[in-house]
């Protein structure tokens, strides 16, 4: 799941919001499509899924419609005004989710 901030702004200038949103859409397919081929070469069955909205909503949703058995996420760990300012999409999973979740700190 890739995240797009332009979707969750609204911006004065439709034509500006509609270049935002393409470019975010065309990084998001380029990073998950690299990750997706990183991942089936090391042998694991992947399909890679690209959706729009609300991140923990848009989460939730495709977890519950693929019958998935366990929702593996990444999370910043931040804390503090960080985490008031930007939410945790992790944290929104985690309190809604009747499936399974697993977090791994990030690297980054």
């Amino acid at each position: 799941m890739v995240s797009n901030p332009a979707m969750e702004f609204a911006f004065s200038d439709p034509a500006i919001a509609a270049i935002s949103v393409n470019e975010q859409v065309d990084t998001g397919k380029e990073y998950m499509a690299s990750i997706g081929n990183k991942l089936k070469s090391e042998g694991y069955d992947v399909r890679v899924l690209l959706r729009e909205g609300g991140a923990a909503e848009v989460i939730l949703k495709t977890a519950e419609e693929e019958k998935v058995d366990v929702i593996a996420m990444s999370t910043h760990g931040r804390s503090g005004a960080a985490r008031w300012l930007l939410g945790s999409v992790a944290e929104r999973v985690v309190r809604h989710s009747n499936i399974p979740i697993m977090l791994i700190r990030s690297s980054e």
